[in-house]
């Protein structure tokens, strides 16, 4: 569920509707953007909670407990593009920095139509892939078994 244009966040909701994640969008350019994955727990013992300034620029209700879990980056070519799915594991060297553990890289290969590779970040072993015929604009993903479909 999607909320806002200017101030965008979505939220991921489980089978029975209830919020599981926030995704925000730190940073949108056009060659890379920086999306955030909140959840209402610490994903490591001191971490501090987003603060209202930051809540308010994302258009969600200040007081909200929200803390960093996961963080996508992502780069964009004319006809490429690379993706990183990191975990939150630790406070970075800065405040508004974390320590990031790798867990999923993304390539978009060169193609008229949309061809994509998902590798586990360590190993390098392909995931999952995703693909469309021609110019449709939906692709079909095809995923290996144990893998977090949410985050990929």
């Amino acid at each position: 569920k999607s909320k806002g244009l200017i101030k965008s966040h979505a939220i991921i909701l489980d089978a029975e509707e209830k919020e599981i994640a926030i995704v925000v969008t730190a940073k949108k350019g056009m060659k890379s953007s920086t999306l955030y994955i909140g959840k209402k727990t610490p994903s490591f013992k001191g971490q501090k909670a987003a603060s209202d300034e930051d809540l308010k620029k994302a258009g969600i209700e200040e007081g909200t407990e929200l803390y960093a879990f996961a963080v996508i980056d992502a780069k964009r070519g004319l006809s490429t593009g690379k993706g990183t799915y990191s975990l939150v594991t630790g406070e970075g060297k800065d405040e508004s920095d974390f320590e990031l553990k790798d867990v999923y890289t993304a390539e978009k290969l060169s193609s008229m139509g949309y061809q994509a590779l998902f590798k586990e970040a360590e190993s390098e072993s392909i995931i999952a892939k995703a693909a469309t015929k021609g110019v449709a604009m939906t692709p079909t993903i095809e995923f290996a078994a144990g893998d977090d479909m949410v985050a990929l």
